[in-house]
């Protein structure tokens, strides 16, 4: 009895180690991608939701996706938008822009609200400094999802960093600000504008006030790096930071 108990629990062990290898989790990925992109041409509700392959591949990422492996899927089982899409991302990832751009755009032709996509590309054309055609895709992805506190972001970041226009980042920074007074990161987003626009009080205000709402998440090298000041009473009424 005690033979069997050892051989059982030796098989469910090795079983079990073939489950995980690499090997047999690369091969389960390129079944559920096979099975994604089947479900995702003739799912309607699954394209309206947009669904995400980099949700997908981030969860595998650790098994180290190749174009390689993209290019034996389409050998096998034939090209197909997914596969495109999933080219782009990793020659995004790997910064090859030129090729990303052009297949997140083949992709667009068909679902043209997809997140990923709109959101890559936009931070491509803000590398081309294409700045115009990066506004105009923040602002359709804010159409889509008009508090979606990401989006937001990312346009007030195109108009801080990227064009320097602050009254226009302050603007969305209040839309930030409004849909989401919990956060303390919206607040210090606009201590920088604030800043930047050489109104010193009300960045000390956004800075007291981000502090009020998350003490532990500013630091002091935070602060002096983004040339912010420390409230006056720093170190006796907030001494986690």
């Amino acid at each position: 009895m005690l033979n069997i108990f050892i051989i059982k629990t030796i098989l469910i062990k090795y079983i079990g180690a073939i489950f995980k290898s690499d090997d047999f989790a690369q091969q389960e990925f390129q079944k559920r991608l096979i099975r994604f992109d089947d479900k995702l041409e003739n799912d309607n509700e699954l394209r309206k939701n947009n669904i995400s392959f980099k949700s997908m591949y981030k969860k595998y990422k650790g098994l180290k996706l190749t174009l390689d492996d993209i290019q034996k899927m389409e050998l096998k089982h034939g090209k197909s938008l997914i596969t495109d899409k999933a080219k782009a991302f990793i020659y995004y990832e790997n910064k090859n822009y030129d090729k990303s751009i052009k297949l997140y755009k083949r992709y667009l032709s068909k679902y043209p609200d997809d997140i990923d996509s709109l959101l890559h590309i936009a931070d491509i054309e803000c590398f081309y400094k294409h700045y115009k055609k990066a506004e105009e895709i923040y602002k359709k992805l804010i159409r889509l999802d008009k508090n979606n506190l990401l989006f937001l972001y990312k346009l007030e970041k195109f108009y801080y960093n990227d064009i320097k226009n602050y009254p226009k980042a302050e603007k969305i920074n209040q839309l930030m600000i409004n849909s989401n007074p919990q956060l303390c990161t919206p607040y210090l987003d606009g201590a920088m504008i604030y800043s930047a626009m050489n109104k010193k009080d009300k960045s000390q205000k956004y800075i007291n006030i981000a502090i009020e709402k998350n003490a532990f998440f500013i630091k002091e090298d935070w602060l002096q790096y983004n040339n912010l000041e420390k409230p006056y009473n720093y170190e006796i009424q907030y001494p986690y930071i």
